[in-house]
């Protein structure tokens, strides 16, 4: 007696099995590369914090004095040290700046600035920022208050 035994697929079961991982692919990417873009400008925003936490410091150390009510001091990320490296997910920063405002009784803090992919921030309150604010298509910067 021959067994007749099929261990094989069929040429249909492998395309339906081929059309089923297609559309997983189709409803997966999507979703991923937002998580994927939505982790990059979170971390883009916490660069931008330490940035502020670093000119907070350079401030209240008194290594630069600001105590005038009217003006606004521009401090340049280039001139902020930072442990972690400072740069953006996106590319390195062009211009950016830490804000600083006086308001005779404590400072205000706020960043802008972009990277070399254009993605950035407008000029934004320290306290406001959120990774809503990481924008692409930044071509230039507003730096007045």
């Amino acid at each position: 007696m021959k067994k007749n035994s099929k261990n094989a697929f069929t040429l249909i079961e492998l395309l339906a099995v081929i059309i089923i991982l297609g559309v997983l692919l189709i409803i997966a990417i999507p979703s991923v590369t937002k998580y994927i873009q939505d982790s990059r400008k979170e971390s883009y925003v916490t660069i931008v914090k330490e940035y502020i936490t670093g000119a907070s410091s350079i401030v209240n150390s008194s290594k630069i004095q600001l105590y005038d009510l009217k003006a606004t001091y521009y401090i340049p990320t280039t001139c902020i040290n930072l442990e972690s490296g400072g740069e953006s997910p996106f590319g390195d920063f062009e211009p950016a700046y830490v804000v600083v405002t006086y308001s005779g009784n404590n400072y205000d803090y706020y960043f802008t600035g972009r990277d070399t992919s254009s993605m950035g921030v407008y000029l934004t309150y320290e306290k406001l920022l959120s990774k809503k604010h990481v924008v692409s298509g930044v071509k230039s910067i507003n730096t007045s208050i």
